[in-house]
């Protein structure tokens, strides 16, 4: 009998400064994850919906209106439960999966493999 293997956990990162969040894309899709960057306005919450993200980061310089009315509308149209909400350099009380925004990009990827292994989420 042929076991499956589990898909790789979907990572989104929505910024409104694509070119610096390269890296970090493509260091996430070396470790095995299926990653989509946007950029991050509310029209591109459609395309986020039809990814159906495992991990959601919110990159950038978005203030805190913008950043709260795309958590907002990605919230309601993502159907994902267990969705993880993560904010680079606004740590928030309560984010499952804090980042301060001191982190390099692969220390951001280290933290999300520790945060999938700890949730036993595929990687």
């Amino acid at each position: 009998m042929a076991t499956r293997t589990p898909e790789p956990a979907r990572i989104l990162i929505f910024s409104n400064n694509e070119e610096s969040d390269d890296p970090l894309a493509f260091l996430l899709n070396i470790a095995g994850y299926e990653v989509l960057a946007l950029k991050g306005d509310v029209r591109s919450v459609e395309t986020a919906a039809a990814f159906q993200p495992t991990i959601c980061l919110l990159a950038g310089d978005f203030d805190s209106e913008n950043s709260q009315t795309l958590s907002l509308k990605l919230r309601r149209r993502l159907p994902n439960p267990g969705l993880v909400f993560a904010e680079l350099g606004k740590p928030s009380h309560g984010q499952q999966l804090p980042l301060t925004g001191d982190e390099n990009h692969f220390q951001i990827v280290e933290r999300i493999q520790d945060y999938l292994h700890e949730n036993a989420v595929a990687v």
